[in-house]
């Protein structure tokens, strides 16, 4: 577990759940209970690109993110996930600490809102 915080107020969670977890549990009943609660999640497929597979949740104060970390098997016919990772974000921190990091540096270094 991480966490990450912003004038010294936690702004993000992190849970990370590893290999050993994520061989004795199915991505669908892992993020089931998540889409009970939060409805239809916003899908962020960025196999190819960053090796990452994540649904995405928002409203106007939070962000839940939960992604699978892997690889692709060699004729990329398969995911093969070796990591899972929930995150949750304040909205409003996060968005000021990016406004902050904005105004230092001229440039935005988080990621963009969803």
């Amino acid at each position: 577990m991480e966490l990450f915080f912003y004038k010294q107020l936690p702004y993000r969670i992190a849970i990370h759940y590893e290999k050993s977890y994520v061989e004795n549990m199915d991505w669908d009943l892992f993020t089931s209970s998540p889409i009970k609660k939060y409805g239809q999640p916003i899908i962020n497929d960025s196999i190819e690109r960053l090796k990452s597979f994540s649904y995405d949740w928002a409203d106007d104060e939070t962000i839940v993110e939960i992604s699978k970390g892997g690889e692709l098997s060699s004729d990329k016919s398969r995911f093969i996930p070796f990591i899972y990772n929930v995150f949750y974000t304040d909205r409003l921190l996060r968005d000021k600490l990016e406004r902050d990091t904005e105004n230092e540096t001229g440039k935005m270094k988080l990621s963009p809102n969803f």
